[in-house]
């Protein structure tokens, strides 16, 4: 028999060529009132249990999909697909790395037909946003940046002309988003970036390893920080000397195809130059020897 409607039903968000959906249905049981679900850790596979109010029949609902973490080409090919000239993913690719649009609205070389059929396809920005962030006495802050339903922890290190602006005596507090105790002069600057959430490889010393390694991040998720950071000091990089160090959460070299995706993101689309940029490993031989065959990559640090 049917479940009564509002009963509890399992949703299940599969990968099929690149689009997830999630599938919605009552599930046919007669009396079993308890579900065991197995949790997959995957970007790409989730579980998670919904109360359904309908009483339709098995549906298919069309999960958002980001743009951001597709470079121009994939972008040009998206167009394609959908019937639209080729040129304009060179333009959204423009609108999601230099001018950092947070909304389909904000994508003014857009009409408003074109930005209501990308939303119609269940495409959205998809950037991740910065949840919380926290500033010391010298200036550095530490955010914790929104990924799905977990947050993954990135840092601005600036250096200014004339030191720290605060009092050593002010202890390190949380600030709300868009706060005004901003450092407001700086010659140049460091964003510490994470490439996973948690981390397997178990390093004594570092506080990441008590969490285990809960998922991968995506090229996405990755340069998303970056950006993020960019977005919210006004930072304007052809006048700027911003440096990248991957040392946050997780191994980056662990997560290889995904970390080099974003930094060919963060040089080709963002704009920052690969000697400007370090990738940190505790020493994976094989993503050493696979970054070593890069013809363009970051600086090493082991």
């Amino acid at each position: 028999m049917l479940w009564p409607a509002g009963a509890v039903a399992a949703v299940l968000a599969f990968g099929l060529d690149g689009v997830l959906f999630e599938f919605a249905g009552r599930i046919r049981a007669a009396g079993i009132l308890n579900l065991a679900l197995l949790m997959f850790v995957s970007p790409q596979i989730s579980v998670s249990l919904v109360t359904l109010a309908g009483a339709g029949e098995n549906q298919l609902k069309p999960v958002s999909r980001a743009l951001f973490g597709l470079d121009h080409v994939a972008l040009r090919q998206l167009f394609v697909d959908l019937g639209e000239k080729p040129y304009r993913g060179k333009q959204l690719a423009e609108a999601l790395y230099k001018k950092r649009v947070t909304s389909l609205d904000e994508v003014t070389t857009f009409p408003q037909n074109l930005r209501e059929k990308l939303s119609a396809e269940s495409w959205v920005v998809g950037r991740p946003a910065i949840a919380e962030s926290f500033r010391s006495v010298d200036g550095t802050e530490r955010y914790l940046i929104q990924t799905g339903s977990q947050t993954v922890e990135t840092v601005w290190m600036p250096e200014g002309d004339e030191g720290a602006e605060f009092s050593e005596d002010e202890p390190d507090d949380p600030i709300a988003e868009g706060g005004s105790k901003v450092r407001s002069t700086w010659k140049r600057a460091t964003i510490c970036v994470s490439s996973q959430i948690g981390c397997a490889v178990n390093c004594q010393f570092c506080l990441t390893a008590k969490l285990g390694l809960q998922r991968n991040l995506t090229a996405g998720e990755i340069a998303g920080q970056v950006v993020a950071v960019l977005d919210r000091h006004k930072v304007e990089l052809n006048k700027s000397r911003v440096n990248l160090v991957f040392m946050g959460m997780g191994e980056p070299f662990l997560n290889y195809d995904n970390f080099m995706a974003a930094v060919r993101i963060l040089m080709d689309e963002v704009g920052i130059a690969a000697p400007r940029m370090t990738v940190s490993t505790s020493g994976i031989v094989p993503g050493i020897l696979r970054f070593a065959e890069e013809k363009i990559r970051p600086k090493l640090a082991i």
